[in-house]
């Protein structure tokens, strides 16, 4: 998955590091990785990475470039405001996302459409095994927190709605489409 604890070394992306040209993206190590963080934050519905230029990524230095690594997944399933009422019916939205931000749009559009078609299609087709992952480290989350118990239910069913899964690959498609 996409987590890291942050060091030192690790600087918060801003939007201010718009990649406008090829030389900008020559910079990033794992562009293609923001396409997947993307998809994935839209799977999830994590409510909170692209609104109001808050990414929660972090950029550290690997091999002379920059590596990009999301982090903060706290409002996943729509955060606080969702939490008690998502369900598979709930759409995927582009919203307060970071694929619908100029951050997302300028280092995209100076990718390679083919890879960035074939990105998207990986990411989605991983949705089941990554699901999978996900209920089993629920099983890890500790007794004290006294998680509602119809949660894993409803999570289980959420991530693996077909219909959703289709729309998050065709929101993706298109607005990748617009950069």
């Amino acid at each position: 998955m996409f987590w890291i604890k942050r060091n030192k070394n690790s600087n918060l992306v801003t939007g201010l590091e718009l990649v406008n040209n090829a030389e900008s993206l020559h910079v990033i190590y794992n562009p293609y990785d923001l396409i997947k963080i993307a998809v994935f934050d839209l799977w999830i519905n994590n409510a909170d990475r692209g609104r109001n230029e808050n990414y929660n990524l972090l950029t550290s230095s690997q091999n002379s470039k920059l590596k990009i690594w999301a982090f903060n997944h706290a409002f996943a399933f729509g955060g606080v405001n969702e939490l008690r009422i998502f369900n598979s019916k709930t759409k995927p939205n582009i919203d307060d996302k970071l694929i619908s931000t100029l951050y997302f749009s300028s280092l995209t559009a100076q990718l390679d459409l083919s890879t960035c078609l074939e990105t998207i299609s990986t990411i989605v087709d991983s949705f089941y095994q990554l699901a999978e992952a996900i209920l089993i480290a629920f099983e890890e989350i500790p007794s004290d927190w006294k998680v509602f118990p119809g949660l894993k239910p409803k999570i289980d069913s959420f991530l693996l709605d077909s219909n959703r899964i289709e729309l998050v690959r065709q929101l993706a498609l298109s607005q990748l489409q617009k950069s």
